[in-house]
């Protein structure tokens, strides 16, 4: 635990993960309920979750790059709802963001450059798709049966 030395980091880290958290969840629900699949009509997959979950346990397919634009999107949108000091709770968790938090106060701008892309990228990145690395039902296990990974 970081507390001891940098008590601030572990308070806004904390802040950030309990935020970050709500939004994946959220991001989950609204891909489960897009049941139009590019996975095929014979696939066992029915929601366009199911079928990021089982690329990013296995491999990407040629549609990977509208499945991560998809999930930033509605990453996006829950960002947007979000009040100034959560977003940059969150925008301080990013790479840009830890640069810009510990850069020498002269060489930073007064506000930090913050983007909403940013954020979404980071939550997709470091949550949602841990999230879809260990998720599992019938359908994706099926779906990885069928094709050998499993």
């Amino acid at each position: 635990m970081k507390l001891k030395n940098h008590p601030e980091e572990f308070v806004l880290g904390k802040f950030a993960d309990e935020i970050a958290g709500r939004i994946t969840r959220k991001t989950i629900s609204g891909l489960q309920n897009i049941k139009e699949t590019l996975s095929g009509d014979d696939s066992e997959l029915n929601n366009c979750w199911d079928e990021i979950c089982v690329q990013v346990q296995h491999e990407h397919s040629f549609f990977w790059d509208a499945y991560d634009e998809t999930a930033q999107s509605y990453a996006m949108g829950y960002i947007e709802g979000l009040k100034e000091h959560e977003k940059l709770a969150l925008w301080f968790q990013t790479e840009i963001g830890w640069d810009w938090l510990y850069a020498d106060d002269e060489e930073r701008e007064e506000y930090p450059p913050m983007l909403d892309e940013d954020i979404a990228q980071y939550i997709v990145k470091e949550y949602l798709y841990r999230k879809a690395d260990v998720w599992t039902n019938e359908r994706i296990r099926a779906y990885l049966t069928y094709r050998g990974v499993l």
